[in-house]
Formats: structure tokens, C-alpha cells, sequence
């Protein structure tokens, strides 16, 4: 566990970048759980105009046009997210490399000696790789995962608490 906590503080030594994915994750997210509601909207206006109703074009043109304007923001802060997060990965991955690079090279030559170099630099390069996988998945996004999860799932409670018990349990 010691082990994860330096990664997770290696990673949060890049506050910027932290923080710009961590907003553009709240954004992508509150984009995402708005687009339900907006099409339920056109849904509505939909239903009203074939059943006579007489909703104005206009209106349901102007919530085509939220819909359209909510997914691309959605798609951009989206866009920013990942390219923090992949950020935040790669400057981690980026000392961990210079980290090891100093320390293999101040390795006893018995160590060299007993260790061939390739499998060295094959374990190296892998576990360095997994490392600046979970900074971006694991540290990045898994709160955008859980604020997700328990968001919708308090709008499915509040909607229809019996569905809403039903999904969550």
C-alpha cells in the first residue's frame, strides 16, 4: 500500500494538471448527466405536437440545439480530461524512468553480473508502463467512475425509488 500512496503523491505533485483534469471531469460529467433530461424535454414536445398539442418548431429547435451544444462541450471537456490525465501519467512515468536510470547505474557490477540486462530493462519498461496506466485510470478517472455512479444512481432513486433500489441492489 506504501507503494501506491508514493504514486498517488508523485502524481499529485502535478497540481496544475490535476486540477484542470479533475474540473474538466466535473464539467464532462455535469454535461453528461444534463443530456437525459434535455432529451426527455424533446421528447415531451415531440409527443405534443402528434397529439395535437401545437408545440412551436422553434422550441423544439432550440433544444436540438442544446442537445447538440451539450454533447460538444461534453466531447471537449471530455477531450481535456484525457489530455490532463495523460499528462499527469506520462510526467510520472517520466521520473520514475529517470529514477531508475540512476539507480540500475549505481548497481553493483555482481548485480549485473547475475542478471541479464534485457530481462532488466523488460521489467523495467513494463512495470513503469502499468504504473502510468493507473495514474491515468486509476487516479484520474476512477472518481469520475464513482461520482458517476452514486449521481445516477440518486436520480434513479429520486425518479422511481423501486427501479432505483432494483438497479443499485
Amino acid at each position: 500500500m506504501g507503494v501506491i500512496w508514493r504514486i498517488v503523491k508523485m502524481a499529485f505533485s502535478r497540481k496544475k494538471e490535476m486540477t484542470a483534469a479533475y474540473a474538466a471531469m466535473i464539467g464532462a460529467t455535469t454535461a453528461y448527466l444534463i443530456l437525459p433530461y434535455v432529451f426527455g424535454q424533446a421528447i415531451g414536445q415531440i409527443e405534443d405536437m402528434l397529439t395535437g398539442g401545437g408545440v412551436p418548431l422553434q422550441s423544439l429547435l432550440i433544444i436540438v440545439g442544446v442537445i447538440i451544444g451539450l454533447s460538444i462541450i461534453r466531447g471537449g471537456l471530455s477531450f481535456f480530461q484525457n489530455y490532463f490525465g495523460e499528462a499527469v501519467s506520462q510526467y510520472v512515468s517520466y521520473d520514475l524512468r529517470n529514477k531508475l536510470y540512476d539507480h540500475v547505474q549505481h548497481l553493483s557490477f555482481g548485480f549485473h553480473d547475475r542478471n541479464h540486462t534485457g530481462q532488466v530493462m523488460s521489467r523495467a519498461i513494463t512495470d513503469v508502463e502499468n504504473i502510468r496506466m493507473f495514474v491515468n485510470m486509476g487516479i484520474v478517472r476512477t472518481p469520475y467512475f464513482m461520482a458517476l455512479f452514486v449521481v445516477v444512481s440518486i436520480i434513479i432513486v429520486r425518479m422511481e425509488w423501486q427501479l432505483g433500489m432494483a438497479s443499485i441492489g
